[in-house]
């Protein structure tokens, strides 16, 4: 079978079906179980946390902020105070970003509000990732700035950074030498039609059999 465009899967009545289905099942054993109820709460929490990480590797700008919004009352129930109030800071912010500054929300919109070390999918980084990573992890080793030394070489290192960091990706081009992550397996073209022949059934089932399927 033939792999399906993106839009017209999820356009697709029977996955829709499908949602709707597993929703009331879930709506029904919460009400039966408290047991169930803190499962599909947890399970709920998961799926936020995957939104957010997919967000970031796909530099999905969207999706980043819809599960960071999922995410605040989380912040509040663990007393995390500072996250919660920054968050909503923070986000009440990106919202404002069209009107403020559109040249740096089509600038996210365009996949650029991560980092990408490579052209491969799923590759997209946080800036404080890259920046622990990369910037920082020189001066943390033995003999580095942070192991005694004083304040005037922090400075010099700091305002020669953006150029050693250059120098150090040509380096690593010249001597070939390039530290870099595999494909990711999610997005190979072996997985991908494995997965849509996948949906396909679970579509054609429910859409057949929607009306004699149980809730519970």
């Amino acid at each position: 079978m033939a792999l399906m465009p993106e839009k017209s899967l999820i356009d697709n009545g029977g996955l829709a079906a499908l949602e709707s289905s597993l929703r009331e099942l879930g709506n029904v054993l919460k009400s039966q179980s408290r047991t169930a109820k803190l499962w599909l709460q947890y399970l709920h929490h998961i799926e936020i946390l995957k939104a957010f990480i997919a967000a970031e590797q796909t530099s999905n700008w969207k999706m980043h902020l819809s599960a960071f919004e999922a995410m605040l009352p989380v912040f509040a129930a663990a007393q995390h105070t500072n996250y919660a109030r920054s968050g909503r800071v923070y986000l009440q912010q990106m919202q404002h970003l069209p009107s403020v500054y559109p040249w740096l929300y089509n600038k996210f919109q365009d996949d650029l509000f991560t980092i990408h070390q490579s052209e491969q999918l799923w590759s997209g980084l946080s800036p404080d990732l890259v920046i622990e990573q990369d910037m920082m992890a020189e001066i943390k080793r033995r003999g580095g700035l942070t192991r005694g030394r004083g304040m005037t070489t922090r400075i010099t290192w700091f305002n020669t950074l953006i150029q050693s960091t250059a120098v150090i990706a040509q380096l690593s081009k010249l001597t070939g030498v390039v530290s870099c992550s595999k494909q990711h397996v999610e997005v190979t073209r072996a997985r991908i039609k494995r997965d849509f022949t996948s949906v396909d059934k679970l579509i054609e089932f429910f859409s057949t059999n929607k009306q004699s399927l149980p809730l519970c």
